[in-house]
C-alpha cells in the first residue's frame, strides 16, 4: 500500500496494519469498545499512536474493520441457499458454515457481544436477516424487522452465553437459523 505524505512517498505495511488489527482485538475485547484506548493498542502494536490514523480513519473504522469478517460470514450463512434446503444435505452445508463461524472468529464474537447494545454491527445483521425474511418468506416488512431483531439479539446471546462450548453453540446458532429461516423445521444431524 502507497500513501503520500507532504509528497514523499510512504508505504503502509500490512504486518503493521495486522499488528493494529490484533493488538485492538485483544484491547476491545477486554475493556470493550468503549472504553477501548487507542494509545493502549498502538504501545501494543509497538507504533506510535499517531500512526494508527495511517491504518484506520479513527477508532470506529478500527472496529468496524475487526468486526467485518465476521459479519460477511454470518451474512453468507443467512443468505446461503442451503439454509432454506430441507435436506440432510442442505443441513450439513449450513452446519460446515455455522462450523466456521464458531470456530473462526472466536474473538470478534468476543467483541461484537461486547460492543454496547451491539451498535452498527448488530443492526446491521437486523437487516440482513429482515431482508432474507422479506424476500424468501413473504414476510412484511415491519414484522421482519422485529423478527430480524429478536434473531440477531439470540444469536448474540448464543455468542455470549456459551463461548467456552463451541458445540452446543453450534448447535443452538443451526436451530436459531432454521427457526427463523426455515419455518422452525430443521435436519436434526445430531441423534
Amino acid at each position: 500500500m502507497q500513501e503520500m505524505d507532504g509528497g514523499a512517498m510512504q508505504y503502509l505495511k500490512d504486518s503493521v496494519r495486522r499488528k493494529i488489527l490484533d493488538s485492538a482485538k485483544a484491547e476491545f475485547l477486554k475493556r470493550g469498545y468503549q472504553h477501548g484506548n487507542l494509545r493502549r493498542i498502538a504501545e501494543e502494536a509497538d507504533i506510535t499512536p499517531g500512526n494508527i490514523y495511517r491504518y484506520f480513519t479513527n477508532k470506529e473504522d478500527l472496529l468496524r474493520q475487526i468486526l467485518e469478517p465476521l459479519y460477511q460470514e454470518i451474512r453468507a450463512v443467512i443468505e446461503a441457499e442451503a439454509v432454506m434446503e430441507k435436506t440432510p444435505y442442505g443441513a450439513e452445508r449450513t452446519l460446515i458454515r455455522i462450523r466456521s463461524l464458531v470456530e473462526n472468529f472466536p474473538m470478534e464474537m468476543g467483541i461484537a457481544i461486547r460492543e454496547e447494545e451491539g451498535g452498527a454491527f448488530k443492526e446491521r445483521l437486523v437487516e440482513t436477516a429482515a431482508s432474507r425474511l422479506i424476500r424468501d418468506m413473504q414476510c412484511d416488512p415491519g414484522l421482519s424487522r422485529l423478527l430480524a431483531a429478536t434473531f440477531t439479539d439470540a444469536l448474540l446471546l448464543i455468542f455470549r452465553e456459551y463461548q467456552g462450548d463451541p458445540d452446543r453453540a453450534l448447535r443452538y446458532i443451526q436451530k436459531l437459523i432454521y427457526f427463523y429461516f426455515r419455518d422452525g423445521s430443521e435436519v436434526d444431524l445430531y441423534n
